[in-house]
């Protein structure tokens, strides 16, 4: 039997960080596609992969419940496949076929559940969560107890500095990849609060100004080199959305620069339902120090479906002031996974597990958190199926990310 090419381990570990990491910061998504572009498959064409992240930003604003949203990428994505299939006639048809398929499925689904309404017009329709989400207040604390509300003023502005230090391992039945220690990242954004509505919705634009690594004596250059490139080109990236007093998303979207590669705009395009995880919702009912609560949701990231709860106790509270601990977990069973990189092999996941600490010191009267830190750990299991030969696959990812207001 022959042993399966490397390139195979290059396409796995390049499109599946594991999304437990998204939950602390979308800019993890970002880092994923940037530090290895350079490990393309070379026999897949940059057309169809383009095609693909319209299909998963589709499936992604399905699954946190925007349905014509959903709809409008379904239907560019169907064009692009039939226009494909007339100019790509020889490559891969029965892809192309059950793409368009499972394209043709989705819209008649999106379409009844949008009302057959073509895009969103922004957070008015918006629901306050996903669909299944829910927090869960588990101890009230001691006394004095406030309600904890988010109160920003229109106009106000936060510069937040991101790093992050990222390593991966990949291991298979014949074959280890060594593990990968990826250049620390840093990243800058401006955040604007834009409106305050009379229920207490915060309209936020933010804007991504800078974006860079920082050169190791132990990575390679090439590394370093090829993260930067890509970085740089989502300079400018500017994203709009709406969070309730609760620190809830209710909508989220995001300007792509022109510039961005394929790989940059699907990870961009993630990060609109990810911004969340950066904030700290809060329970209906007052609490005091010792609080606990918890907030649980389903998610769906790079075509996986997902449980995730997060558990928060608020540690100290000083008038505007709070310290919260937090704890994340996240868990999938079997299911397939897409496989753009190779579609011609069935890729199943079969188990994800994450887990992740994390401590934040929150201002109410600002928006985002004046500083988080969170050290994430997660471990995927998948299986390649190609034809008789099957591969067992583990990815295992170490993520450690700072936040700093500035």
């Amino acid at each position: 039997m022959s042993k399966p090419r490397p390139i195979m381990f290059h396409s796995i570990r390049r499109l599946y960080l594991p999304p437990f990491a998204k939950t602390f910061s979308c800019l993890l998504l970002l880092a994923s596609f940037a530090c290895s572009t350079s490990l393309r498959a070379q026999t897949l064409d940059d057309d169809y992969i383009h095609i693909f992240y319209t299909i998963q930003e589709g499936d992604t604003l399905s699954g946190i419940g925007q349905p014509a949203q959903a709809q409008s990428k379904y239907e560019k994505a169907q064009k692009a496949l039939e226009q494909f299939r007339l100019t790509h006639p020889e490559w891969h048809s029965k892809i192309i076929a059950y793409r368009l398929s499972y394209v043709s499925n989705k819209l008649n689904s999106a379409s009844q559940e949008g009302g057959g309404g073509g895009a969103a017009s922004g957070g008015a329709a918006a629901t306050a969560t996903s669909p299944g989400s829910k927090v869960k207040l588990l101890e009230l604390g001691g006394e004095p107890r406030k309600a904890l509300r988010l109160h920003p003023k229109e106009g106000d502005k936060q510069t937040l500095e991101f790093t992050m230090k990222t390593s991966m391992e990949t291991k298979g039945a014949e074959m280890q990849m060594p593990s990968t220690k990826m250049p620390a990242m840093k990243l800058t954004t401006e955040l604007t609060v834009t409106k305050v509505a009379p229920n207490g919705d915060i309209s936020y634009e933010r804007t991504l100004t800078d974006a860079g690594v920082v050169e190791e004596a132990d990575i390679l250059p090439q590394v370093v080199e090829a993260m930067q490139s890509s970085l740089a080109s989502l300079k400018g990236l500017v994203g709009t959305g709406v969070i309730s007093s609760r620190a809830i998303v209710k909508s989220a979207d995001v300007k792509i620069p022109d510039s961005a590669s394929p790989e940059m705009r699907q990870a961009a395009e993630q990060s609109k339902q990810t911004i969340g995880g950066l904030l700290i919702p809060f329970p209906e009912e007052p609490v005091g120090v010792g609080a606990k609560w918890e907030f649980s949701r389903p998610i769906a990231a790079q075509g996986l479906k997902i449980d995730q709860t997060g558990t928060y106790e608020l540690v100290s509270v000083e008038e505007d002031r709070l310290n919260v601990k937090a704890a994340l977990t996240q868990t999938a069973g079997k299911q397939p996974m897409q496989n753009p990189m190779m579609p011609s092999a069935k890729l199943d996941l079969l188990n994800l597990k994450g887990q992740g600490t994390g401590n934040f010191t929150a201002d109410m009267a600002q928006l985002m958190p004046a500083d988080a830190s969170a050290e994430i750990h997660s471990e995927l299991s998948m299986e390649m199926n190609m034809g008789a030969q099957k591969m067992p696959l583990t990815t295992t990812t170490d993520v450690n990310l700072h936040l700093e207001a500035k």
